[in-house]
C-alpha cells in the first residue's frame, strides 16, 4: 500500500510539475506574441511556436517531470519526521528487507495511512496563475501604447495617422567624447538613442530637409536643450552637453514632437579586490614558516591606478597595547583592467613577536580617483610562553581584565583630546580622532570573539555562549569564561 501511494503522489506530482511549466510558457508567451503583433504586424498563430518554445525552456529550467521513487521518498523524510526517515523501505521489495527492517517498514506504512502528506508546487502553481493573469493585463496594454507611440512624429518626419510635419530631420550625427579616464577614444553614431560613459561630452549635429525657425530637445518632460544653427540656411543644428543624468528626450522642430529617445549612463564602478589566501584568520604556531603567502586579484571597469596592502601590528597587552601601521607597496606599476598579485607576508620582517598579531587589508584605487578596500584579515602569531605557562594552560583566563585595559588607555587618551579641542588646530583634532577610531576598532577585532561576536563558520557551541539574548552583554558572555573568584 505504501508504495501505491507513493506512485500515486508521484503521479500528481509530476502532472502539476507540467501544468506549473505551461503556466510559465502562456504567461510569457502571450505577452511576446502580442508584443510582435503590435510592433511588426506578426500573425497570432506565430504564437503556438513561441508557446512551444517557451514551454520547452521551462521543462528544461524546472524538470520536475524528472521526479522519481526515491526523490519523493527522500522529500518526505526530510518534510514528516513521523516517518522516521525510512520511507524508502517501502520502495524496496520485502525479500530483500530483514526482519528489523520489515517491522519498520510495518510501523511507517501504518503511520502513512493517517499522515497529510504535503503539497509543495500549490505554492508556486498560485504564483504561476498570478503571473498569467499579470501577462494577460500588458497584453491588453501593448496595443494601445504602440498606437500612441506610431501618432508621434519620428525623427526622419514620417507619420502614423497624422499629417507629415512641415519640415523632417534628413540626418543625424552624434559624436560621444569618452572621459580621459576611460581610455577609450572618440566615437560617431547615427541613432538618437545613446549609451555613454558617466561624464561623456556629446555633440549632436542634426540636419533638416529645409530652414526650420527652431529646434530643441526636451529632457525627462521638464528640461528645454536649445540647439543653435550652424549656418545662415538654418538647416544644420548642434548642441554640446555632458553627460550628466540619464533619461529620455525628444526632438522638437517646430511644434512637432518626436518619439521618446534613451541616454543611458555607464557608471564608473569602484576597484573589485578578492583575497584569495590566506584566510580571514590564521594562527600561526610555534615552528610553522612565518612567511605568509598572500594572493590577490584586482578588477576594474577602466583601470587600476594605485593598489597597496596596509598592515598594522598589534602588540602589547591592556593599556600597553601599541599599534603600528605600515603600507607595503606591490612591486609592479599599474594601468590595466585586471591583475593577480602575489607577495609573501614576512612576520618577522614587519616586527611581529610572540603574541602580536597583524592586521592588514588592500585597498586600491582607480583611474577615476574611487578608491575600495578588503575586509580585514588577522594574523596571530602564537606567545609560545604564556601557552607553555601554568596559567595559559588553566581554564581561567585573562580576557577581562586584557580587554577593559586596553579599553580604559582608549578613553584616557580621548579625554585627553577632548579637553585639548580648543587648543588644537582642526587638522591635528581630526587626525587624532581617526586615530582612536582605528585603534577602538582594531581592539574590538582582537576581542571581539570574547564579547559576543560570533564567526563566520561558528558551531553549536559557539551560538550558545554567544545567544541573541546576550548578544554584546561583556557580563553574560565572561561568565563562561571567568571565575566568579577571581
Amino acid at each position: 500500500m505504501g508504495r501505491e501511494k507513493l506512485s500515486a503522489l508521484l503521479r500528481r506530482w509530476r502532472m502539476e510539475g507540467l501544468l506549473y511549466c505551461g503556466l510559465l510558457a502562456l504567461a510569457v508567451s502571450v505577452v511576446l506574441t502580442t508584443a510582435v503583433h503590435a510592433v511588426w504586424g506578426w500573425p497570432w498563430w506565430t504564437g503556438l511556436f513561441a508557446l512551444g518554445g517557451c514551454y520547452a525552456a521551462a521543462l528544461w529550467l524546472f524538470p520536475l517531470w524528472r521526479l522519481g521513487l526515491a526523490d519523493i521518498a527522500a522529500y518526505l523524510d526530510r518534510r514528516l519526521p513521523e516517518l522516521e526517515e525510512s520511507c524508502a523501505l517501502l520502495l524496496r521489495p520485502a525479500a530483500e528487507l530483514n526482519g528489523l527492517e520489515r517491522l519498520q517498514a510495518a510501523r511507517v506504512e501504518v503511520r502513512f495511512r493517517g499522515l497529510t502528506l504535503p503539497r509543495p508546487l500549490r505554492i508556486p502553481l498560485l504564483r504561476a496563475l498570478g503571473w498569467v493573469v499579470l501577462a494577460l493585463v500588458v497584453s491588453a496594454v501593448i496595443p494601445r501604447v504602440e498606437r500612441a507611440r506610431a501618432g508621434r512624429v519620428d525623427v526622419s518626419g514620417k507619420a502614423a495617422g497624422v499629417p507629415l510635419a512641415p519640415v523632417g530631420i534628413r540626418s543625424v550625427q552624434v559624436r560621444v567624447t569618452p572621459p580621459a579616464y576611460t581610455g577609450r577614444t572618440v566615437r560617431s553614431q547615427d541613432e538618437l538613442s545613446l549609451q555613454v560613459e558617466e561624464g561623456a561630452a556629446l555633440d549632436w549635429k542634426l540636419t533638416t530637409s529645409g530652414p526650420v525657425d527652431s529646434m530643441s530637445f526636451l529632457f525627462n518632460d521638464t528640461i528645454r536643450w536649445a540647439l543653435q544653427p550652424v549656418d545662415d540656411t538654418r538647416t544644420v543644428w548642434r548642441l554640446s552637453r555632458p553627460a550628466v543624468h540619464p533619461g529620455f528626450y525628444q526632438v522638437r522642430v517646430g511644434k512637432q514632437l518626436s518619439a521618446l529617445y534613451k541616454l543611458e549612463l555607464i557608471k564608473d564602478e569602484p576597484p573589485r579586490i578578492t583575497i584569495r589566501t590566506p584566510k580571514p584568520y590564521i594562527v600561526v604556531d610555534y615552528g610553522e614558516s612565518e612567511k605568509i603567502p598572500l594572493s590577490v586579484q584586482l578588477k576594474d571597469d577602466y583601470g587600476i591606478a594605485d593598489a597597496t596592502v596596509m598592515a598594522t601590528v598589534s602588540s602589547g597587552k591592556g593599556e600597553a597595547v601599541k599599534f603600528k601601521e605600515q603600507e607595503l607597496r606591490w612591486d609592479r606599476s599599474f594601468g590595466g583592467t585586471s591583475y593577480d598579485l602575489g607577495r609573501v607576508l614576512d612576520l618577522t620582517a614587519l616586527g611581529l613577536q610572540p603574541g602580536d598579531e597583524l592586521y592588514f587589508y588592500c585597498k586600491a584605487r582607480d583611474s577615476h580617483g574611487q578608491e575600495a578596500r578588503s575586509e580585514t584579515y588577522i594574523i596571530s602569531l602564537a606567545d609560545t610562553a604564556q601557552l607553555m605557562s601554568l596559567q595559559g594552560m588553566t581554564v581561567a583566563t585573562d580576557v577581562k581584565p586584557e580587554f577593559f585595559r586596553s579599553e580604559r588607555q582608549i578613553i584616557i587618551e580621548t579625554e585627553q583630546l577632548l579637553s585639548q579641542k580648543d587648543t588644537l588646530a582642526e587638522a591635528a583634532f581630526d587626525n587624532r580622532s581617526n586615530d582612536l577610531g582605528i585603534d577602538q576598532k582594531l581592539l574590538r577585532l582582537r576581542y571581539g570573539k570574547f564579547l559576543g561576536e560570533e564567526a563566520e563558520e561558528g558551531g553549536p557551541g559557539d551560538r550558545d555562549t554567544a545567544s541573541m539574548g546576550a548578544f554584546g552583554d561583556a557580563t553574560k558572555i565572561l561568565d563562561a569564561y571567568t571565575d566568579k573568584h577571581d
